[in-house]
């Protein structure tokens, strides 16, 4: 019988977890920080940013807009166009 091929992985993964930033038109300095963490998920080469549960102080449905959004839209797909997986669970 054959000896099974030995198969060698090396997995480094970097997994990031958020939750409860409460987000809204008052978190300007929170979100200024978002954008620090997101700068090292991005250096460290993260595979994934878990979002959990009240990213926003209020609900956000898919119709919603404001300005103080723009930033944070902006943030999250900086992240995403570096290959790191974004999840999001809402709370």
């Amino acid at each position: 019988m054959d000896e099974p091929a030995c198969i060698s992985v090396e997995c480094n993964m970097s997994v990031f977890f958020i939750s409860d930033l409460q987000l809204d038109d008052k978190t300007t300095p929170l979100v200024k920080s978002l954008g620090t963490l997101i700068d090292q998920i991005i250096t460290e080469k993260a595979s994934a940013l878990y979002i959990l549960g009240d990213f926003f102080e209020a609900w956000v449905g898919d119709d919603f807009q404001a300005h103080w959004l723009d930033e944070i839209i902006t943030i999250l797909k900086r992240l995403t166009d570096s290959k790191v997986s974004l999840y999001f669970m809402h709370g």
